[in-house]
């Protein structure tokens, strides 16, 4: 008898990364255009809301986001810092003032995806420089575990640590390990600017 093996796996998602109520963005001008694109292009797509440890987003607060996305077929997903993560050990080439054993716990739907999309505002954030970028990965994704060891106060009394400080932030550098295991990244930012003013 012949046993027909299939030569092609089943697609895994993009996963498309959006920040919660905290942080504002027009869901409407910057994310449904990034989901017309990806559908079109034959993409099966998910939305996971990075909440970090903040409270889920209400019916209201996320109607706009549902707006977004309806018609394309879309899931929208809000994360869960205590709910279904995956462990991927402890974070390595730290600096030395980041936490030891820094644990690695992320959303499970990272680890699923072919591709990760953060969809982020720019602005300035007291530990990581800024707010956006990888960020949304590695606290709005994190584990409790892991977001509660970003905040101890070693890392966050470095020098390094502070206000609009990219390069040699410390924080931001322990940001990136702890995504590092994820190679296909990208990244969509709304940059706000003046009020009145179209962000960029």
């Amino acid at each position: 008898m012949n046993h027909l093996i299939p030569t092609t796996l089943p697609a895994r998602p993009t996963c498309v990364i959006v920040p919660d109520a905290t942080r504002p963005i027009d869901y409407l001008k910057t994310v449904r255009p990034l989901l017309e694109a990806l559908c079109a292009g034959g993409s099966q797509v998910r939305i996971l809301v990075a909440l970090g440890l903040h409270r889920p987003m209400t019916d209201a607060e996320l109607a706009p986001l549902e707006g977004a996305a309806a018609g394309l077929g879309v899931a929208i997903e809000q994360h869960d810092a205590r709910g279904d993560l995956v462990d991927l050990g402890v974070a390595t080439e730290l600096p030395d003032s980041a936490p030891a054993n820094l644990p690695i716990t992320l959303n499970h739907r990272l680890v699923e995806a072919e591709r990760i999309i953060c969809v982020g505002t720019v602005e300035p954030h007291q530990y990581a420089g800024f707010s956006g970028g990888i960020k949304a990965i590695s606290i709005g994704c994190a584990g409790e575990a892991t977001i509660t060891a970003m905040h101890g106060l070693s890392l966050l009394r470095d020098e390094g640590t502070c206000l609009g400080g990219v390069r040699q932030n410390p924080f931001q550098a322990c940001l990136w390990r702890i995504a590092h295991s994820f190679d296909d990244v990208l990244g969509l930012q709304v940059v706000p600017t003046g009020e009145g003013e179209e962000p960029t």
